[in-house]
Formats: C-alpha cells, structure tokens, sequence
C-alpha cells in the first residue's frame, strides 16, 4: 500500500460469516490485531490523501459543481477529488467548469480552487 501511494482507501475489518469457505478457514485473525492493523492502514491513508492533495495543487481541472452551501460551491474533479470554490456568478451548481486547484483545505478533506474565466 505505501509504495503505491493511493488517494482514497476505503477500509474495514473482516467480519466472519457463516457458510462462507473463508470462515472455515484454519489461522483466523484476532479482533486485536485486526484492530490494530486496521489503524495503521487509516493512519497511511490519511498520509497518503495528504500526500495525494497536495500533488494536485497548481494543476487546472474540470468540475462538476453539485452543491452549495452558504458560501461556497462543492464539486468533484474527472478523478473524483472533492473540491470548493467561491463564486461572484449566480449559479454554477450543476455546471462543468475550469478551475485551478490552489490549495489543501484546512481540514485536509478537500482542494480549495478558483474559477477559470
């Protein structure tokens, strides 16, 4: 997982179903490790999101605006990166616009962008 450097994972323990071949298994996982290896694997993660984010800032990109909230307009990029901006315009919700990607959110969730004119 380090060396390949994702942008999202999503993660969860193995829950053991019966019927399944996989819960008649010999050298099942304890819960405590599974735990544990769990908050590693979101602890890299987080880094990695970071590490990703931070990679797309400078870069222009196309948005699909799908809402807005009192001030800002949210949307994702062809790759799926979240995104907010500000607009002057009346509405850009459920439009596709250019944008330059200028910076990681201060909760590290999302990029900040500017509209392109």
């Amino acid at each position: 997982v380090e060396s390949l450097g994702f942008g999202h994972i999503h993660i969860f323990s193995y829950s053991m179903r019966d019927g399944t071949k996989a819960a008649n298994m010999p050298e099942q996982i304890d819960s405590a490790t599974k735990k544990l290896r769990s908050q590693q694997l979101h602890a890299l993660a987080k880094t990695q999101k970071q590490e990703f984010l931070q990679s797309q800032v400078g870069n222009s990109a196309n948005v699909l605006w799908e809402s807005k909230t009192a001030d800002q307009y949210l949307g994702y990029t062809e790759n799926y990166v979240r995104v907010s901006t500000t607009s002057k315009d009346d509405d850009i919700e459920n439009t596709i616009g250019s944008c330059k990607l200028d910076a990681v959110d201060t909760s590290g969730g999302h990029l900040v962008a500017t509209l392109s004119d």
